[in-house]
């Protein structure tokens, strides 16, 4: 009776809800606009997921859209995103569904009345009721030097003075936005008796109170990445960490403006804060206002922050990119005809802050004809 609750529960419809943006005015969208809801990434095994009634759902007054999402047969985290079809609104964020994990052992029967139950735990004798686990799950951290929170304490729950093992691994091979080969650089895991044994693993032992506690400090690459417990030569426990900034949000879809980079490796490159993708709207309006011409959009920040490698080494040529304020316009403006013409963009687009009130501020790179901007003004690069 208890695995048919289990399995009840994890078919169960989460409800998943995401507020809409006016990309100029950052007011919620108006009613009546189509979200599209996909998943981006699922378990192995879980892709019978369902969105009901349907992948789309229709906004109310408040600029909320709304869907029923059922997990499929797998468990584990299934990564929920929305997108709006029109180009001016923009969704504030995105889910993660957490399906039920069974846990990694079998109970078995008793031989005979009396006889004391045991769990397949690789350790403790007759009558041990010992469970492995490790918490919390799914928490977030921020990149290496963005400003956050880097380090986050897990509580490792097992066999009191029994060896364990931990492994870290990417998510999945594409996470945090970078479709690259390379020795992708991960966070570091440390604790009290807790040893490295080989690239991105270690060793330990439970404490005598049959709990440890290990410490998580993230890189510099955003992205999810997964903490495996091993004990026995079996997988005990498991859990994920997402390493991200908080709050970027994706740039809409060109109007005012076009979106041009020839860099294939990191597909999700226009991710910013709120702030800075009205102040794009802003300056996209003021421009074709004043120059009858529209700008072209290069680079803002990958879809969870961090370094932002286009030179594809995990090492940053960008040196700002990784927080959600920068953006790099193309050095060309796009006439009616569909002609580009190579006036001083950076320039030109520096002029246009002040008289229309655009927070933003100009920074001179090494090629002064680059045309980077940082917005709000105050904004640092880390």
């Amino acid at each position: 009776m208890r695995k048919e609750k289990k399995q009840q529960e994890q078919k169960a419809a989460f409800k998943v809800s995401v507020r809409v943006f006016d990309g100029i005015t950052g007011q919620p969208a108006a009613a009546g606009i189509a979200v599209h809801f996909f998943v981006a990434g699922f378990p192995s095994g879980g892709g019978n997921f369902q969105f009901l009634p349907s992948d789309t759902a229709q906004t109310d007054a408040g600029g909320v859209a709304s869907i029923d999402f059922i997990p499929g047969d797998a468990p584990g985290t299934y990564d929920i995103q929305v997108e709006c079809a029109q180009c001016s609104e923009i969704p504030s964020v995105s889910y993660q569904v957490n399906t039920i994990q069974e846990p990694p052992f079998k109970e078995k029967k008793p031989k005979a009345e009396g006889e004391e139950i045991k769990k397949e735990l690789g350790g403790g004798g007759a009558g041990t009721l010992a469970v492995w686990d490790i918490s919390p799950d799914n928490p977030v951290v921020t990149p290496k030097d963005t400003g956050g929170a880097e380090k986050k304490e897990f509580t490792l729950t097992g066999i009191a003075n029994s060896i364990f093992q931990v492994t870290l691994t990417p998510a999945k091979s594409n996470t945090g936005g970078h479709q690259h080969n390379g020795t992708r650089p991960l966070g570091a895991l440390n604790g009290a008796g807790l040893l490295p044994t080989g690239l991105n693993t270690y060793q330990g032992t439970i404490g005598a109170s049959s709990q440890t506690v290990i410490t998580y400090t993230a890189g510099l690459v955003g992205g999810q990445e997964h903490i495996s417990i091993s004990a026995g030569g079996k997988v005990r426990a498991s859990t994920f960490v997402n390493v991200r900034v908080e709050g970027l949000v994706p740039l809409p879809r060109p109007g005012l403006y076009v979106i041009e980079s020839g860099d294939k490796d990191h597909p999700n490159f226009t991710y910013g804060k709120q702030e800075l993708i009205i102040a794009i709207g802003q300056i996209a309006q003021a421009y074709l206002s004043t120059h009858s011409a529209i700008i072209s959009i290069n680079d803002l920040s990958l879809v969870s922050g961090g370094i932002f490698d286009s030179n594809k080494n995990w090492n940053p040529p960008h040196q700002c990119h990784r927080i959600g304020t920068s953006v790099d316009f193309n050095r060309f403006e796009i006439v009616n005809d569909d002609t580009k013409r190579r006036p001083d963009i950076a320039t030109r687009i520096n002029a246009l802050l002040q008289p229309n009130n655009i927070n933003c501020k100009r920074v001179v790179e090494q090629d002064p004809t680059k045309a980077h901007f940082e917005c709000p003004g105050t904004a640092k690069c880390p």
